[in-house]
């Protein structure tokens, strides 16, 4: 029979698990130190961050000292400058689209703006104006107005060739069927607007265009606008000695000519 060794195995339980946690805490203790100068580091980039941004804002450096404003066409440019010029000595970063369409949206014709600061100094406005869709005539002589019905400003000769005329009924003082005319207008493209010479409606469902070479356009309601513009632009491309007298849009799925 084979002898069983009385021997027993040495375990040095204290001694090796103190080896092993130093074996497996070193490099967890690593990582911590890793993170926590992660976070140090990102924490110091924000902070410089928020500093510079800080420096910028109050920064007498980017004051404002020039303004330029452009684009415009219907508004007078000098008025609309002289209106911004309490921004002069404000910080650039402080002058924001909203605070100059603030101050500009008393004037009729202006619709929104585009600012960009130009360092060190310089303030620079795009106007986006609203576009006149017609003109109206009434006691206060004729005006361009907006798709939305507001009053622009005096209408020119330039404007008169370009734009159709609107013309309600005797008596017709209804600020809604005015909408819808200046609605319909606001859907066509501008080349065919020029074509108009007047526009016209006794209800909001009969608006009626007019065009140059004598035709006229039944459009009927404001409903479905862009269909019936696109409908249009088709039909405006025939022969008008084929198309008849009258182009019927009031149905955009179903247009006649006659």
């Amino acid at each position: 029979m084979s002898k069983i060794s009385d021997k027993t195995p040495n375990f040095k339980l204290g001694e090796d698990a103190e080896n092993e946690t130093n074996v497996i805490g070193l490099p967890v203790l690593e990582t911590l130190r890793r993170k926590r100068r992660m976070v140090m580091w990102v924490g110091g980039v924000i902070a410089a961050v928020v500093v510079v941004m800080l420096v910028l804002w109050f920064s007498p450096l980017l004051a404002v000292k020039n303004i330029n404003v452009h684009g415009t066409k219907l508004s007078n440019a000098e008025s609309l400058t002289s209106k911004l010029g309490s921004f002069k000595g404000t910080p650039l970063p402080q002058v924001s689209s909203e605070r100059v369409l603030k101050l500009l949206q008393e004037d009729p014709t202006v619709q929104d703006v585009v600012v960009q600061a130009q360092t060190p100094a310089t303030l620079d406005v795009q106007v986006i104006e609203y576009v006149p869709v017609a003109i109206r005539r009434d006691e206060n002589g004729e005006n361009l107005v907006a798709a939305d019905g507001h009053v622009l400003v005096p209408a020119t000769k330039e404007h008169a060739e370009s734009l159709p005329l609107i013309e309600l009924p005797a008596g017709n003082q209804d600020q809604a069927v005015f909408s819808a005319v200046t609605t319909v207008l606001g859907e066509l493209r501008a080349d065919v607007r020029s074509q108009l010479t007047s526009a016209t409606a006794s209800t909001i469902d009969s608006v009626q265009l007019k065009l140059s070479d004598g035709r006229t356009i039944v459009w009927g309601s404001a409903a479905d606008g862009a269909k019936k513009a696109a409908v249009l632009e088709a039909l405006l491309t025939v022969d008008p000695k084929e198309s008849g007298q009258t182009i019927d849009v009031s149905s955009p799925d179903h247009p006649v000519s006659k």
